[in-house]
């Protein structure tokens, strides 16, 4: 659903986040290996490069857009861009001896401009997100709100649609995305709960410097 695709933060602002849109636009993996030109299995940059920035998602997102520093949400959509050519494996190859028995990618995977990678969250993700949370949750009153602590249980778990993208096809994939996302229908009733928070912390630090 597109709420897996994007995070929208600090409240959902997508009027329909169940529905399924973006991931239509591009083809989907689970996982991924690293090849060279000669066929040699390299080590895996696909699993390196998701887990670098799998681990970074909460981080950032919490002390970029969960601070109230913004009049409105914002979506964030996590993508990695590579050098290196893309293929995935056509659907009616189903068979390891065919895909060993290939002389080229050509002959059993489909080549790619971009794709959506799927990344399931393992134990240690789901810890170390966690903790990130529960870290910001000490210091933050606002994570009572409703519309806040929904969105850090979606964050929990995240990311989970990464979209890899072929270097040379960047500008394409981000019009490709942006132009979806624009279409898709939004509420932004969030902005009210936004508004009260910067009032009550207007509100808190005038009260900090009043004289005694």
């Amino acid at each position: 659903m597109d709420s897996a695709v994007i995070h929208s933060a600090p409240y959902e602002m997508l009027a329909k986040p169940e529905s399924e849109t973006l991931l239509t636009l591009a083809p989907k993996s689970v996982w991924g290996v690293t090849v060279s030109r000669d066929g040699t299995r390299q080590p895996n940059a696909v699993e390196d490069a998701t887990k670098q920035l799998s681990f970074g998602f909460v981080t950032f997102c919490l002390e970029a857009f969960y601070g109230f520093h913004r009049s409105r949400a914002v979506c964030l959509l996590p993508v990695i861009t590579t050098s290196a050519r893309l293929f995935r494996i056509r659907p009616e190859i189903n068979s390891l001896d065919r895909v060993r028995a290939a002389g080229a990618p050509n002959e059993v995977a489909e080549e790619l401009n971009w794709l959506w990678y799927y990344h399931a969250p393992n134990g240690e993700l789901l810890d170390h997100n966690m903790t990130e949370i529960d870290a910001y949750k000490e210091g933050n009153r606002y994570v009572q709100r409703r519309a806040v602590a929904e969105q850090l249980l979606k964050l929990w778990s995240s990311p989970h649609w990464i979209a890899v993208v072929n270097i040379e096809a960047v500008a394409v994939a981000v019009k490709t995305i942006y132009r979806q996302f624009a279409s898709l229908p939004k509420d932004f009733s969030g902005d009210k709960l936004i508004a009260q928070i910067w009032k009550d912390q207007k509100s808190a630090a005038g009260a900090e410097h009043q004289p005694l």
